[in-house]
């Protein structure tokens, strides 16, 4: 007996129905290389980053699936997918040596995100944020919103 193979249109159809079950989503993404796409698409749809280790998980991740200067674009990676992403408890005050570091980390991840539409950002450390930015912005006038545009660069982000 032959078997019988469902078009790949349906297969999608029934991963959709799945986009709110991370743990499926993730077995079905290990069980067929054609699925892939369609579970990195609702699996990368939220990122919730809370802390370091997320963040530098994340990084990890993004550099791996993406291929710099493919097909024309300069990021074809997990990152073009995420469309809300959440900044949980994220401090960033630190002294000494470590002054900046989650800073960077954290602009290394958001120049990989050009398709952002929600940005939370609960307990989020936006005055160590906007001082890292601009350490001289009382002296020279500089404009708070366009510091914070210059690290959160997402075009299609609606206030």
């Amino acid at each position: 007996m032959s078997r019988i193979e469902l078009p790949i249109e349906i297969q999608e159809q029934v991963l959709d129905h799945l986009h709110d079950d991370p743990l499926t989503l993730r077995a079905c993404s290990l069980t067929c290389l054609a699925w892939v796409p369609t579970t990195r698409l609702h699996s990368f749809r939220l990122v919730r980053l809370r802390g370091k280790r997320h963040c530098l998980r994340f990084l990890r991740v993004i550099e791996s699936t993406s291929t710099p200067e493919a097909y024309g674009h300069h990021d074809v990676g997990v990152g073009v997918l995420v469309r809300e992403l959440h900044l949980s408890t994220m401090g960033l005050r630190q002294v000494g040596v470590k002054e900046g570091l989650r800073f960077d980390l954290l602009r290394q991840i958001l120049r990989h995100l050009p398709n952002v539409e929600l940005l939370g950002m609960q307990s989020f450390d936006l005055f160590s944020c906007a001082k890292l930015l601009t350490p001289e912005a009382r002296d020279t006038g500089i404009e708070l919103r366009d510091t914070i545009a210059s690290i959160f660069p997402f075009p299609r982000l609606t206030i």
